[in-house]
């Protein structure tokens, strides 16, 4: 074989295998806390099961089974809980520690999951997609939840906005809250988006159980976080030992109204926004 041909199958190898290696990704963040089974694919990788600590990447696939959950924590200081059963995908993630300035997006396309915001929600905000309608939350924590009506019926879209700044759009309509723990529901694909009511505190313990460590799951610690652990180390967040801790000191700071609020077409700008006005 002459070294022209040699080095013309050492090119060829090294192309192919350019080709098969999975394109390197940016890292947006680390598991903060997982229950088994929690996966997550990156953009041309193969699943794998994740662990506490370990980096999620920009584009990948996060899936839990019905006892799985996990919780992320971007380098911006925001968090995401992914819940039983559910399949998320980190869309985007851009972010400038310098600044603050970025951009976040996921898309939730079953289950469950909660949203408590960063440095990048107080100013893109943070968007996550769903079959039926785009949700922006800006400097708060949100919960969306997709449950399935039946075979061949979609799912119904929950979203309880627990503080900040919550938006809810489809091609239908748009709805805007700031009020806590108000509650939007999308009833199906081409509806819009329409007001529930505030959530009563035994509709949210409910809610909550979708993404609750279940039984002597410990989110993937050695040991369970009790509440007193928490306050040696200055955060007063209760029921710690119930569910991993999801918290937004940026948010608190800030206490934002309903005056942020960007004004539907055909309604008032007032300090909380809930639906159409009169």
């Amino acid at each position: 074989m002459s070294l022209s041909t040699s080095k013309m199958l050492a090119l060829a190898v090294l192309a192919i295998v350019a080709a098969t290696r999975p394109t390197l990704a940016q890292s947006v963040g680390n598991v903060g806390a997982v229950n088994q089974d929690a996966h997550g694919a990156p953009p041309g990788g193969a699943s794998r099961t994740l662990d506490l600590g370990q980096v999620v990447v920009r584009n990948e696939r996060v899936q839990t089974d019905a006892r799985g959950s996990t919780q992320i924590a971007f380098t911006d200081g925001s968090a995401m809980t992914i819940g039983h059963d559910s399949s998320v995908v980190i869309d985007n993630y851009v972010y400038n520690p310098e600044t603050g300035a970025g951009a976040q997006g996921a898309s939730l396309l079953r289950g469950a999951m909660r949203f408590v915001g960063g440095r990048v929600s107080h100013g893109e905000g943070m968007s996550i997609k769903t079959p039926t309608a785009t949700i922006g939350v800006r400097g708060g924590l949100a919960t969306v939840v997709l449950e399935p009506m039946g075979r061949g019926k979609g799912s119904r879209l929950r979203v309880i906005s627990h503080f900040g700044l919550v938006t809810i759009e489809n091609a239908a309509g748009r709805l805007a809250i700031s009020r806590p723990d108000f509650e939007v529901a999308v009833d199906g694909a081409g509806l819009s988006p329409r007001a529930v009511g505030i959530v009563s505190p035994a509709a949210l313990s409910r809610i909550a159980l979708l993404m609750t460590s279940q039984g002597r799951q410990r989110g993937g610690a050695a040991t369970q976080p009790t509440d007193a652990m928490l306050t040696r180390a200055g955060l007063d967040l209760p029921r710690a030992g119930v569910a991993a801790p999801s918290f937004d000191i940026h948010a608190v700071g800030d206490r934002l109204t309903g005056a942020d609020a960007t004004p539907v077409p055909g309604t008032v700008k007032r300090p909380i926004t809930t639906g159409p006005a009169p």
